[in-house]
């Protein structure tokens, strides 16, 4: 049997105008009792599975990210200027040997070396 929408002609739906009016109410009551039903699963839902806390955590991970990326910029930029230096050290003899000796507290031939100790600061007393 063909039911007609709410509001439709009676004649279709063999019944009177106060029962299509019932009728309506109960599909609009069933409508909103499904509704809150979804609507409590998913609060059930977000509750259990700590969903807030999870948007909460989500939210402060994007400054640490911001950090992150901030500190991985600046690493990227000292690697590139460690590479310039190693190979400005591969390509010239002078750099090499002057490195070298730093390094290893060399000495060319007849080249004197002065070490010049200061005396240790005396603590004055302030005046009273």
């Amino acid at each position: 049997m063909d039911r007609a929408a709410p509001g439709g002609n009676p004649a279709r739906t063999g019944l009177a105008p106060a029962a299509d009016a019932v009728m309506a109410d109960r599909r609009t009551t069933w409508y909103w009792a499904a509704l809150l039903a979804v609507a409590a699963g998913v609060a059930v839902y977000a509750y259990e599975r700590d969903l807030y806390g999870k948007v909460l955590d989500y939210r402060a991970s994007g400054a640490v990210v911001s950090e992150l990326q901030e500190e991985h910029r600046r690493l990227e930029a000292e690697d590139q200027a460690l590479r310039r230096s190693v190979d400005h050290l591969r390509s010239d003899d002078v750099e090499i040997q002057a490195a070298i000796r730093r390094s290893k507290n060399l000495v060319r031939e007849n080249e004197r070396i002065y070490r010049i100790e200061l005396p240790p600061e005396e603590v004055v007393p302030p005046n009273r």
